[in-house]
């Protein structure tokens, strides 16, 4: 129970040092960038190119793609095999 307890607490620290006004405008140049119909080239190199082409595999979700259009994201990275076990 101890350690549960540490874990959410944790949690809830790091949740509370999010920098959120950072997200804010973060999530404002994304959503300026669908309206203009513009491009978000995203990179990565390693466990980021993972990152990035999950990032990649999430927009085309509702909440990346309502009336106004979906988001075009191109990743820019190594071949990532999928599938592939290392």
């Amino acid at each position: 129970m101890e350690q549960i307890n540490k874990y959410i607490n944790e949690l809830k620290n790091t949740l509370d040092d999010l920098p959120v006004e950072t997200i804010d405008q973060i999530i404002q140049v994304l959503h300026n960038a669908r309206l203009d119909n513009r491009q978000i080239f995203i990179m990565g190199n390693g466990g980021s190119a993972s990152t990035a082409t999950h990032f990649d595999n999430i927009s085309p979700t509702p909440a990346f793609n309502d009336s106004s259009g979906a988001l075009l994201i191109i990743v820019v990275s190594p071949t990532i095999a999928k599938g592939e076990v290392g």
